[in-house]
């Protein structure tokens, strides 16, 4: 998955006004540099909105981060805003500098964060519903309006995509969608961004007029995990999917063949036949066929050092059902001579 992060402020709320805010409040939030910037702008609507384009950059950026590591607390000083352009800004946190898209208007402004090495531009939008939103059905208003975006991009019927959990996740009949998503609302406005299979199902359908045919990225997971010539180890596997059983349970392969099946869960559930589980190997040539069946989704994560899947969420067709699968792989020990 790719985390995302967004953050919208209304600039005419009466609880932002500069008269409104704590005196202290800006010393709390920024740094040195940053309050030299706010005052640098040279009348008092231009300091409003450099400081809450600060706050919201911070904002974002905090909760993309929030989706891999929810301990993480909101220091806001901790995050250190530089402001590239009236579209752009970049954060620094722990060493790590985050691109944060803007998207300023007199009335809000709307901050959008992803990570380094994310190149693509996430799905994301703003919405002023009629009537204003209240604190008890702002965040029902925004997860409808994800909910819109997330079906039409992927040509679901929003009535199949919940939205779901404090750190939001998009699920469909009961599973996770291949998608990060991020929620944000205040006084008028809700907002949201999407950054996931969405976003590269868009790339891939705009940019289907090239001929050329791509290396199958799961013959190349399959290469490397040939080179190691690992065939005896031992793995945790477990599944979501249209079946019997979904795990999770360790897996032990000698000489190429599933030898061994333990349940991992508590306490032990009944395993179905040993056949019905596969080695690496299977798993690689499963994804390898269903790459090439060109599915509508495809979120393969391989391990860069030796190759096997370490998670899978893959669907066929949004037309067929009971076809998609999904999959995490943990623990791969290999067996010494």
């Amino acid at each position: 998955m790719l985390p995302v992060g967004n953050d919208v402020v209304d600039l005419q709320d009466p609880g932002n006004q500069p008269d409104a805010i704590h005196p202290g409040f800006d010393r709390r939030v920024f740094s040195e540099s940053e309050l030299r910037l706010i005052e640098a702008a040279s009348t008092d609507s231009d300091r409003h909105v450099v400081r809450w384009t600060l706050w919201a950059a911070k904002e974002s950026v905090f909760k993309l981060i929030q989706q891999c590591d929810e301990s993480i607390s909101f220091r806001p000083r901790a995050f250190a805003v530089r402001i590239e352009a009236s579209d752009l800004a970049e954060v620094t946190y722990e060493g790590s500098v985050y691109p944060v898209d803007l998207d300023i208007s007199k009335q809000r402004l709307h901050a959008v964060a992803r990570t380094p090495e994310t190149d693509v531009t996430p799905v994301s939008g703003v919405d002023r519903p009629n009537p204003i939103p209240t604190p008890s059905t702002a965040s029902s208003l925004v997860r409808a309006q994800a909910v819109r975006a997330i079906g039409e991009h992927l040509g679901i019927a929003p009535e199949e995509i919940a939205i779901e959990g404090k750190i939001p996740r998009a699920t469909r009949n009961g599973r996770r969608l291949p998608v990060d998503i991020s929620l944000s609302h205040h006084g008028r406005y809700v907002a949201h961004a999407v950054l996931g299979a969405v976003v590269f199902l868009v790339v891939a359908l705009a940019g289907c007029s090239d001929t050329t045919e791509p290396d199958s990225t799961a013959s190349t997971a399959k290469s490397l995990w040939n080179a190691q010539a690992i065939d005896s180890y031992s793995f945790d596997f477990q599944q979501s999917c249209f079946c019997v059983f979904t795990g999770p349970v360790q897996i032990t392969v000698e000489a190429g063949a599933v030898v061994a099946v333990q349940s991992l869960m508590n306490p032990p559930s009944t395993l179905p036949d040993i056949d019905t589980f596969s080695t690496i190997d299977g798993l690689l040539d499963r994804l390898e066929a269903a790459e090439a069946s060109d599915p509508v989704v495809f979120d393969v994560v391989y391990d860069q050092v030796r190759g096997f899947p370490v998670s899978a969420v893959v669907d066929i067709s949004f037309q067929i059902a009971d076809e998609e699968f999904s999959f995490e792989v943990s623990n791969v020990v290999e067996f010494s001579e």
